[in-house]
């Protein structure tokens, strides 16, 4: 795997800097408003994004770019044949060309909004929010209905989505409008396992 280099850097209106308290934990902001984290020591990141980078199949729809974590991940799936990011933030754009032109070199990148963008996709990979309150549970809820109605996609994944789902079956059943992969209630708990650190 390749991993993104992190470099300290500005570009525009957003920061890659290291945490002042902790040289092994990378910080994103954009605005001065932190959209994002990655903890070298325990790379949290790489098992939350596990899930993503194993059902992805075919032509990947990404949203948000970030550090480029995800997306050095997916190039390593031999399922995938095709990787589309959707990134409306010019600067973390530029950033990853400047710093990261190997993995952007394999990848497509859109500078758009991604609740906008209509488009087709076998797999689509939801990841530019936070759910940290319900206000942005609410914006979540929003950007999930939005992209999975103007995205022609097979499958649908979102991060994060270990954490909200108590029983997988039950939730395939209750909510047939979303296209997600037909897992056993032991392949998701294993995912499930892996996204909290247990396995």
């Amino acid at each position: 795997m390749i991993f993104p280099n992190l470099i300290e850097a500005t570009v525009g209106d957003m920061e890659v800097s290291l945490s002042k308290t902790d040289k092994y934990f990378w910080q994103l902001f954009v605005d001065d408003t932190q959209w994002m984290s990655w903890g070298l020591l325990h790379n949290d990141q790489l098992r939350e994004l596990a899930s993503s980078v194993d059902i992805a199949y075919g032509k990947v729809i990404a949203t948000g770019l970030g550090f480029c974590l995800r997306e050095s991940m997916l190039l390593d799936n031999k399922n995938v044949t095709e990787i589309v990011v959707l990134e409306r933030n010019p600067n973390i754009i530029e950033y990853h060309n400047i710093y990261n032109s190997e993995i952007m070199n394999r990848i497509t990148v859109i500078e758009c909004d991604a609740n906008t963008y209509k488009g087709s996709c076998d797999t689509l990979l939801l990841d530019h929010y936070e759910l940290y309150n319900e206000e942005m549970f609410q914006y979540f809820n929003k950007c999930l209905n939005a992209c999975t109605s103007n995205i022609d996609h097979s499958l649908v994944w979102w991060w994060g989505l270990e954490e909200v789902i108590l029983s997988y079956p039950e939730y395939l059943k209750k909510s047939k409008i979303f296209k997600l992969p037909d897992l056993t209630e032991s392949e998701f708990e294993k995912l499930r396992s892996i996204y909290s650190g247990k396995y």
